[in-house]
């Protein structure tokens, strides 16, 4: 499992990447000023086919066009290598602007997101929570 975080003052963004999924959560303010280091730093998450993305917006308070932008390229990217892009838990605040835009027509929703894999404290493999044993050193969790 590998682990990206970044965070400013007004904005926060962590990327965990299991074996076919890969979560991505936003927190604060997705602007012009936060998308020059989310969209780089994503880039190479994103690469791979066939993956799986769930992106979690719940605590994510504004968004602006640019933040609209990386959105849609995020959606592209991971689309041209036949992975999907699920969206979960929009704020309000941000749910009014994707109604506005009609990219709620586009973006695919998740009720129920499968719950983020954890490190093994052993040998840092990816595990489900609520998982007894790492699958890979068999440690006890």
């Amino acid at each position: 499992m590998t682990v990206t975080k970044y965070t400013t003052d007004r904005f926060r963004w962590s990327c965990h990447e299991g074996d076919s999924v890969t979560h991505v959560s936003f927190q604060g303010e997705l602007d012009f000023q936060s998308v020059r280091f989310i969209s780089a730093a994503l880039r190479e998450p994103l690469s791979e086919r066939r993956r799986t993305v769930v992106l979690d917006m719940s605590e994510l308070s504004f968004i602006d066009s640019s933040g609209l932008g990386v959105l849609i390229r995020m959606k592209r990217e991971v689309e041209l290598l036949e992975g999907r892009l699920l969206v979960s838990g929009v704020s309000p605040a941000v749910q009014r602007v994707i109604d506005v835009t009609r990219l709620n027509e586009w973006f695919d929703p998740v009720k129920d997101p499968p719950p983020k894999p954890i490190p093994c404290p052993v040998c840092d493999a990816a595990i489900v929570p609520g998982t007894s044993r790492c699958s890979r050193c068999g440690s006890a969790l």
